[in-house]
């Protein structure tokens, strides 16, 4: 229960308890179940033969507001509130005079009904503060002075002995109050304790697991490279070496000064021979294990070489273009197999975004954070569906896609201080690669 301060204004709402099974609520339930007792009881004792009929239907008709007034408090208690919780005094007072009354009617100061000042007190201590017991034990005190006034034949050690119990039993039930309350604010700060470390251990599981998903993404992905690297030296290795023959062979009909057409053929086969071997070359370099040392390197080279692997991609050609000031950026030193991979990634699904007839860009920014380029597609651009979780693990529309090509490839840019972002302001598809100035020195 918590009940309202010494300091809460009249006027002021409805108190209500803490969830079930609190201090608040099983001293509410002692509270109701004191004010039954006493009621029953009362009932019992007003109509006890041998009373006069007079006095007993007085008596009965006052225990009957009591019972309205306890119906009131129980039916507030099962809603989780106090009936007038912002105005105890008046329930103090009122209950002063109640029992003053039951006490008159009945046989004056010595009457059992004296009792109630007891258990009103108790209900007003678990209940309230020390300021407002106290009160309430005055106000006790005021109505029973004023019932033995009204019956000075019945003054004596009796009713002044109840005076005195009336002041111990507000000093008890006090201290019985305050330990109350107090064990109440140790388990709320348990409680509270309990579920900071319960979030923080929740939190501290929730970012063990996005680590071990990202730690198995990386090994997929390099063992999905490092697979597709022995392929790639295998075919390199077995078309290389027919290759030579065949590059042999036509250096040995070149010699033999054949007639002009058979010349022209052989130059031409000589031509795409020498091609082969470029792509064979490109292959081997791609298949060759990740260098993990930063080199010095420059932009130009690493786009270079994503282009060069890409435009073997759905056969796009020459459609990609490095812009020209690319070149006016000075070597830095990074990690470059890794930014290869990077923009090849992106390349490779703006190309799968654009489609046959569609274009593919690469632009240049300069940003306060160092240098960006952007790779950006005339595709339909991300789903609002797929953007939330566009660099989470395993997020694909690709039929065959294993959906961790963007997820890498941030992790590659964070690792390298840089940053991998989607302009979703953009039309198709706009992804900024973000490198920061430390990595790119002056001069």
């Amino acid at each position: 229960m918590i009940s309202p301060t010494e300091s809460t204004p009249v006027g002021a709402g409805l108190k209500t308890f803490s969830e079930p099974g609190s201090l608040e609520v099983a001293s509410e339930s002692i509270v109701v179940r004191i004010r039954w007792f006493g009621l029953i009881l009362g009932a019992i004792v007003a109509n006890l033969p041998g009373r006069e009929w007079q006095s007993q239907a007085t008596l009965d008709a006052i225990l009957l507001l009591g019972l309205g007034y306890t119906l009131l408090d129980t039916w507030y208690s099962w809603l989780g509130k106090i009936f007038l919780s912002n105005q105890p005094l008046v329930i103090s007072l009122a209950e002063s005079v109640f029992i003053g009354l039951l006490c008159h009617f009945d046989i004056g100061p010595e009457s059992i009904f004296r009792y109630y000042y007891l258990l009103s007190l108790l209900c007003c201590s678990l209940r309230h503060g020390r300021i407002t017991s106290s009160l309430c034990c005055l106000f006790h005190w005021i109505s029973f002075g004023v019932l033995l006034g009204i019956h000075p034949d019945k003054f004596g050690l009796v009713p002044l002995l109840t005076l005195v119990i009336l002041a111990w039993l507000t000093w008890a039930s006090q201290s019985l109050a305050g330990i109350l309350r107090s064990a109440r604010d140790s388990l709320i700060r348990i409680n509270e304790a309990l579920r900071t470390s319960q979030a923080n251990l929740e939190g501290r599981i929730d970012e063990r697991t996005r680590q071990l998903q990202s730690a198995q993404a990386m090994v997929l992905q390099q063992e999905k490279m490092a697979g597709f690297g022995l392929i790639a030296a295998g075919v390199a290795h077995e078309v290389g070496n027919p290759l030579t023959g065949i590059s042999a062979l036509v250096q040995i009909l070149q010699k033999r000064q054949p007639d002009e057409y058979t010349g022209k053929k052989l130059d031409l086969i000589s031509e795409q021979l020498t091609r082969i071997r470029s792509t064979l070359k490109e292959l081997l370099e791609f298949s060759r294990p990740s260098a993990r040392s930063p080199i010095r390197t420059t932009l130009r080279d690493i786009l270079n070489e994503a282009i060069n692997i890409a435009k073997y991609y759905k056969r796009t050609g020459g459609r990609i273009a490095i812009p020209d000031s690319v070149d006016f950026i000075p070597p830095f030193t990074a990690i470059r197999d890794e930014l290869v991979q990077v923009f090849l990634n992106l390349l490779l699904n703006a190309i799968d975004a654009s489609g046959p007839e569609g274009h593919v860009t690469l632009e240049h920014l300069s940003v306060p954070e160092g240098i960006q380029i952007a790779v950006v597609d005339d595709g339909p651009g991300v789903s609002v569906e797929i953007l939330p979780k566009l660099f989470s693990p395993h997020t694909t529309t690709k039929r065959n896609g294993t959906g961790l090509g963007l997820f890498i490839s941030r992790q590659v840019m964070v690792q390298q201080g840089g940053a991998l972002h989607y302009d979703a302001t953009s039309q198709g598809a706009r992804f900024l690669v973000t490198m920061p100035i430390s990595k790119i020195p002056v001069g």
